[in-house]
């Protein structure tokens, strides 16, 4: 199989790729010189301020200082990264957000990490609103279409120590019960739930488990839907446990492995898709 890699063509010494002439090409195209105006992907977390911004540093300099929002970073300190985790765990379940990992870069210092709302950004429906046949969710959409100044920076030092700088005002909702219906299952929950649909436990069984553990405050596994449940267990593979992964592929490769060793393997022969023979 050959391996084809396509070059963009560069300028010629006469101005263009074909070795025209620059002044040729401007008379007959159409297409306007493209912008390098910056990108400014960070929308103000205030409905009533249309200001966009490029870095979340600029977001929360402009919420102090034009919104009176009075936000301000925590310094925390950990050992390891398993003690980060934990707290990131519990800050998650007392605050009743979920952060999404995003950008991470490396410098002399260490590995530095961002975290934020998973709130944040703007919904990309796969159908547009005009060409919709079915209604939106009633509870709307899980983006907010602005930018929640929620945030955690993370560095790992070479040590191993982890310091974080933590954001914690969430601007992303104000009713708590409709926070809850817009954030994701903690891991933990998720694996928890799995474990039961592993050992065959029916899924009503979970649902009223899953009710009875309720014991002040409400959580988003307490509103654990049958829906919630059926995702879980398909990406976990549950629902057919033959299938270790959802390409073939990997999915044959995996269960070779499994049998590789045994003495009444199922498996006489072998080969890998691609592999020579």
């Amino acid at each position: 199989m050959w391996n084809v890699c396509l070059q963009e063509p560069q300028d010629s010494p006469n101005g263009n790729a074909d070795g025209s002439s620059s002044h040729h090409q401007s008379a007959v195209s159409s297409h306007p010189p493209s912008s390098s105006a910056p990108t400014l992907p960070l929308k103000c977390s205030i409905e009533t301020c249309d200001k966009k911004f490029a870095k979340m540093k600029q977001v929360i300099d402009h919420l102090n200082a034009d919104q009176y929002q009075n936000l301000t970073g925590t310094s925390v300190e950990f050992i390891t990264e398993a003690a980060f985790d934990e707290w990131l765990h519990s800050t998650q379940r007392d605050n009743i957000c979920t952060f999404v990992k995003g950008t991470r870069r490396v410098d002399l210092s260490g590995t530095v990490s961002y975290y934020y709302c998973s709130r944040s950004g703007s919904s990309k429906p796969s159908v547009p609103t005009s060409e919709r046949k079915r209604d939106l969710k009633v509870q709307g959409y899980t983006k907010i279409n602005r930018t929640c100044p929620a945030h955690i920076i993370q560095r790992v030092h070479h040590d191993g120590v982890v310091s974080v700088k933590y954001y914690s005002k969430h601007l992303c909702y104000t009713d708590v019960y409709e926070q809850l219906g817009h954030i994701r299952l903690p891991a933990s929950d998720r694996q928890w739930l799995a474990g039961k649909l592993a050992l065959q436990v029916p899924i009503e069984v979970i649902l009223r488990e899953v009710r009875k553990k309720l014991d002040g405050q409400l959580q988003r596994l307490h509103i654990v839907t049958k829906k919630d449940i059926c995702n879980i267990e398909r990406a976990f593979h549950l629902n057919r446990p033959e299938r270790h992964h959802t390409d073939d592929a990997t999915s044959v490769s995996a269960i070779v492995q499994m049998y590789s060793g045994e003495e009444n393997s199922p498996i006489l022969a072998y080969r890998c898709q691609g592999a020579s023979a």
